[in-house]
């Protein structure tokens, strides 16, 4: 968190750890989730306020994750109120000011675009919701390493759903266990989209189960930067979402054959 691109003039710190915990225990009950949520996705930094006389005036500023900012934007001033009361009650400290920023370093706007496709199976809906969750909500290696699995899972479980060995016959000789969903879901595709016709959105779609299948076992690297963690793991959701919308496309379309005649 770099304090300085939002506050320039004085010198931040970073609150004491004792006061921050007591407030989100002191929160810790059913009449109090929306400040205990708050104060749990945040982090508190201070200045002593030069202008004052004693040394217990401060300036703070909460940078608090963009999901729960966004929440709460409407009540920000309450929240600021209850914050600058305890702190005074129980630490002796005059807060002068608050600021509420939300952190921008972990803000991603694609992933709040995101959204999981609807499908005949409740099982795969649920797991979506799981999955881009999992998403916003990740900033640390093995969240990402999660979504990674989550992604796997996901794709196992479709593979399961819509593979039929008397239907879907171009396996080409490769193995179709329940643990081959690869290969499955590649029947799958070259059965139902047959054809010149649709040579694009096959090739497509078999290119994006290919590069899931990749990326979701791929071994982990610890030299990986945060960033390229976050980059495969955004790249697996959004491929994973694909698949399950195309699949869930033709699905429908198969329904609705049947039901024309």
């Amino acid at each position: 968190m770099d304090i300085e691109d939002s506050i320039k003039s004085l010198e931040y710190r970073e609150y004491e750890n004792e006061d921050i915990q007591y407030l989100v225990y002191f929160f810790d009950g059913d009449e109090n989730k929306e400040i205990h949520e708050f104060l749990s996705h945040s982090e508190f930094y201070y200045a002593i306020d030069i202008t004052s006389i004693t040394s217990n005036s401060r300036l703070l500023t909460i940078i608090s994750d963009p999901e729960v900012y966004k929440k709460y934007y409407n009540k920000l001033d309450s929240l600021k109120e209850t914050i600058k009361k305890l702190l005074y009650e129980f630490s002796g400290v005059t807060i002068i000011s608050i600021s509420i920023k939300p952190n921008l370093k972990k803000f991603q706007i694609s992933a709040n675009r995101y959204v999981p496709v609807i499908t005949p199976w409740e099982e795969i809906n649920k797991f979506q919701e799981i999955l881009l969750r999992q998403y916003r909500e990740s900033n640390e290696s093995i969240d990402y390493q999660n979504i990674e699995s989550a992604c796997k899972m996901i794709m196992q479980k479709l593979a399961i759903i819509i593979f039929d060995i008397y239907t879907h016959k171009e396996t080409e000789g490769r193995s179709v266990t329940e643990r081959d969903y690869k290969n499955r879901l590649h029947a799958y595709i070259k059965s139902e989209l047959g054809g010149k016709a649709n040579e694009k959105i096959r090739g497509f779609t078999l290119a994006l189960i290919d590069f899931t299948e990749k990326s979701v076992n791929q071994p982990y690297d610890s030299t990986h930067s945060l960033n390229a963690e976050s980059l495969i793991a955004e790249s697996c959701v959004i491929s994973t979402i694909s698949i399950i919308n195309i699949i869930s496309i033709i699905e429908n379309n198969k329904k609705a054959s049947l039901t024309r005649f």
